[in-house]
């Protein structure tokens, strides 16, 4: 808990009409650090408002004991609102109530004042910067504790601080739960905005490879614009012209695919012709010798780039130089 100072009110007026303040700084233990007199602007200079007790005028409120009987928490402030509702001279639901804790005599600090007035002290603490803890009553013990009339003086637990009085630390916290939810939706957003980027360029780059696969492949294409589309559309007319020949072409593609996996990703350019499937590859290849009981053979074209499958007519026939 940190050091309590608390401000010692004199005017009806509350916060704005006080200069100067009497005041008594407490630490946690309750022994007396600092007893004076000061601005508020000066306490505050000196970061001494930290955590701020408030003692109302004697014209304010009012304080008193009763005695309650010992019911349940939800019970108990009924209970205080009907023993203090005869005493009040304002209807009970324009003042604010507050109950110490019961004794084992049964008797209780009461205190009450209007609600308009500590509402207004309120806005007056906020707009000073204040954090307010309590507020209390005046009392003979605040008085003594005022005058300096011993170091551990002890006074009512009985405190006058309303909900909306203590707004503006629930408002931070909801302001700094809002700021934090900002981050991590806009951290969450700049991750996605980062990935979808980084997918856009592997598509782009994809696409980009595939338009120049198609155009060392189809040089004869004026222009490329759907890459896949293109090429389909180039293999059915290719295959078209051979009259029935999609199966034999098929098989072909697929026999050097298994016999040859070292072509992958090496092959530019394919044509199809008399029952022959001419491949242009991107550099020098050597192919292994086929199987004996592989139903492809092949042979070398006009240059070592380039290569013609077939399938062999007859089996143990050989086609290869």
């Amino acid at each position: 808990m940190k050091n309590v100072l608390r401000l010692y009110l004199d005017s009806p007026s509350g916060l704005a009409g006080a200069p100067v303040l009497d005041f008594v700084l407490r630490d946690r233990r309750g022994q007396v650090l600092r007893r004076g007199r000061a601005a508020l602007e000066e306490l505050r200079e000196q970061g001494l408002a930290r955590a701020v007790e408030l003692i109302l005028p004697p014209d304010l409120a009012t304080a008193t004991q009763i005695r309650i009987p010992a019911v349940s928490a939800a019970r108990r402030t009924a209970v205080v609102n009907s023993a203090v509702e005869p005493l009040c001279l304002s209807p009970l639901e324009q003042v604010w109530v507050a109950c110490g804790r019961r004794l084992e005599t049964g008797l209780a600090d009461v205190a009450w004042a209007e609600r308009a007035h500590l509402l207004a002290l309120g806005g007056q603490a906020r707009a000073a910067g204040l954090s307010v803890s309590g507020v209390y009553a005046w009392s003979e013990r605040h008085a003594q504790d005022r005058a300096g009339q011993g170091d551990a003086v002890l006074v009512s637990d009985c405190s006058l601080l309303m909900p909306d009085m203590a707004a503006q630390g629930g408002q931070a916290v909801f302001v700094r739960l809002a700021l934090w939810g900002l981050a991590a939706v806009l951290a969450w957003a700049l991750v996605w905005q980062q990935q979808a980027r980084s997918l856009r360029q592997e598509v782009r780059s994809a696409r980009t490879q595939m338009e120049q696969s198609l155009r060392q492949a189809l040089p004869q294409l004026p222009v490329v614009v759907a890459p896949l589309v293109q090429a389909r559309q180039h293999r059915d007319a290719l295959l078209g012209e051979q009259g029935g020949a999609p199966a034999l072409f098929d098989r072909l593609l697929l026999g050097a695919a298994a016999q040859w996996p070292s072509l992958e990703g090496r092959v530019r350019a394919l044509n199809f012709k008399d029952g022959a499937l001419g491949l242009v590859l991107a550099s020098d290849a050597a192919l292994e010798p086929a199987a004996a009981d592989s139903e492809l053979q092949w042979q070398a074209g006009d240059s070592p780039r380039e290569l013609q499958l077939r399938m062999r007519k007859a089996p143990g026939a050989g086609g290869q130089p």
